[in-house]
């Protein structure tokens, strides 16, 4: 059997809202940096591509680092190989 979402269910929606939440809130993100990642003028298929993308990094970063701390505050890093925009 094959697991599927469906776009089109309001409840999708809530479910990944509230994920990209506790993600944002685990990387402490403020206000501006929540904005930049998920702007406010996403809607359906692309606001939930964006939540799928981060989560993605989310559970990249947590393969890489053993430590939860040092991957939650990876995102906080300055980027030397694109001019210090992180």
């Amino acid at each position: 059997m094959k697991n599927s979402v469906d776009i089109n269910d309001p409840d999708t929606l809530v479910k990944a809202a509230k994920l990209f939440g506790n993600i944002a809130k685990a990387w402490d993100l403020n206000d501006e940096q929540i904005l930049k990642i998920l702007p406010v003028e996403l809607e359906g298929r692309e606001r939930l591509l964006a939540i799928s993308a981060v989560l993605g990094i989310y559970k990249s970063l947590h393969l890489i680092f053993a430590n939860k701390q040092q991957a939650n505050s990876w995102v906080h890093r300055v980027n030397t190989h694109y001019e210090g925009m992180s």
